[in-house]
């Protein structure tokens, strides 16, 4: 009797246990549940063994897939099935690594056009994923790869996104102000590039925003003709974050109330600006992250997010003190700061206030690049902590 429990319970554990199968994708090792596999993605060359069988490596007991095509269509199943459920395991990080310098050839592309039901953006970032790994692909992959020049170019968007105004009142305006006359060697530089005009400090408080919008323009129109379904990807939330974004622009640069530091109405067109730091989820997915990891991981992820409200108000109320300091004024209500707080969180440390003196430019320089860092600190953080968890799941199930 013993003997026959001991079989039973044997084959009940077996059965327990997830039955996983390798794909060697491009090089990459892939581990999946078999039962996932079947019930996600039934039709796929995954689960249909007479498909999957051509690929099959017997010496190392892998499915290999290496041509372009093959690796391409294998990537858009593990997506579009939901196969890697999980937003920070340690498969995401290696679909992520492969996506990132992966090249568009014309076997790709006939191979996509196949598959044209499933919803893409553009090139790799087809599954709007592509730069939440930024961190782990800037470092990981060579320079040579055309994709990796496209997620450079995300990440200085998400920067400009954050610090177009710290440009406005760190260099724009100081460079300008420091024209004295028409004969000054700036001022015939800048007859010599075409920019001969005498420039009003209203109309360069403008400057910093009439080129983000331009940047907005031509991000918005370089997808809309990449995409394959022109009407589906109007109906998509990041594009209408991108609509609302410009439309955001638009309406700061046409109002032509004069902006006061008490005016209530100019504060609410400020405040719409907002919407730039939902445009942050096009780029980096770091909102969605953060909420994301909350429900995983509750501890470790509100701790960053206290640290980081705490960062926002502190350097808030001391540009806001410095700015008081520097107009010989000493009064600060709970609104003002409040407001000025929220402010910052735009500007990563500097507000809607011009310093005088270089001495004071400096200090919100280091409060910019201090701010920067400590949002870019969470994410590093995140990766290694996630990476860690997930290799000792891993580690669990093989010993269990």
């Amino acid at each position: 009797m013993s003997t026959t429990s001991e079989i039973s319970n044997l084959v009940e554990e077996i059965n327990l246990k997830p039955q996983l199968v390798s794909f060697l994708v491009n090089g990459v090792l892939f581990e999946l549940n078999e039962e996932l596999i079947q019930k996600r993605a039934s039709n796929s060359i995954l689960a249909r063994e007479d498909r999957r069988a051509q690929f099959y490596d017997i010496d190392k007991n892998v499915y290999v897939f290496d041509q372009p095509s093959d690796v391409f269509e294998v990537l858009v199943y593990f997506i579009s099935t939901g196969l890697l459920s999980r937003p920070t395991n340690i498969n995401n990080l290696k679909l992520y690594s492969l996506l990132s310098f992966f090249e568009m050839d014309k076997t790709v592309i006939n191979t996509f056009k196949k598959m044209e039901h499933l919803v893409f953006e553009i090139n790799w970032e087809k599954t709007q994923c592509s730069t939440n790994s930024w961190l782990y692909t800037f470092f990981a992959l060579p320079f040579t790869s055309r994709a990796k020049l496209i997620n450079i170019f995300f990440f200085a968007m998400t920067m400009i996104s954050y610090g177009n105004l710290c440009f406005e009142y760190t260099f724009a305006l100081p460079l300008f102000q420091l024209i004295p006359s028409p004969t000054d060697n700036t001022t015939m530089i800048l007859t010599i590039i075409g920019l001969d005009f005498n420039p009003s400090i209203e109309y360069l408080s403008y400057l910093p925003e009439i080129i983000y919008l331009i940047i907005l323009l031509m991000e918005f129109f370089i997808r809309f003709i990449y995409v394959s379904n022109k009407l589906k990807y109007f109906s998509n939330y990041l594009t209408i974050i991108d609509l609302l974004s410009i439309l955001s622009c638009i309406i700061y640069l046409c109002s032509i109330i004069k902006i006061k530091e008490n005016n209530i109405i100019i504060r609410l067109i400020i405040c719409f600006r907002l919407i730039r730091i939902l445009k942050l989820t096009r780029y980096s997915m770091y909102i969605r992250q953060y909420i994301q990891t909350i429900f995983y991981y509750y501890d470790i992820s509100i701790l960053f997010f206290i640290i980081f409200i705490c960062l926002c108000i502190f350097f808030g109320n001391l540009t806001y003190g410095i700015s008081l300091i520097d107009h010989h004024r000493i009064h600060l209500t709970p609104l003002d700061s409040l407001y000025y707080s929220y402010e910052t969180i735009l500007t990563i440390g500097f507000g809607e206030h011009i310093p005088s003196t270089p001495y004071l430019t400096w200090i919100i320089i280091t409060s910019i690049l201090f701010g920067t860092i400590c949002l870019s600190l969470p994410v590093p953080f995140l990766a290694i902590y996630n990476f860690n968890l997930d290799h000792y799941e891993q580690e669990k199930i093989m010993l269990n």
